[in-house]
């Protein structure tokens, strides 16, 4: 069983190889990729800000400001 299964890790494993070189990109473009392309015309910007952004969503809305909106 333990020979079988190194075998099919060694086998998936020079699949993937050619796959990575051939160019296939799976992952998400980089971040001047995506600048480019909604430059460009290409996307509407929404992963863009997305990237830029989501990460403000996790801070907190400071005490002063939540009396402004109540």
């Amino acid at each position: 069983m333990e020979g079988t299964q190194s075998a099919m890790n060694l086998s998936t494993h020079s699949l993937i190889r050619p796959i990575a070189a051939s160019g296939a990109r799976f992952l998400r473009p980089s971040l001047e990729d995506q600048i480019a392309d909604f430059l460009d015309g290409k996307t509407c910007g929404e992963s863009l800000l997305h990237a830029l952004y989501d990460h403000v969503l996790d801070e907190p809305i400071p005490e002063r400001m939540r009396s402004l909106f109540k």
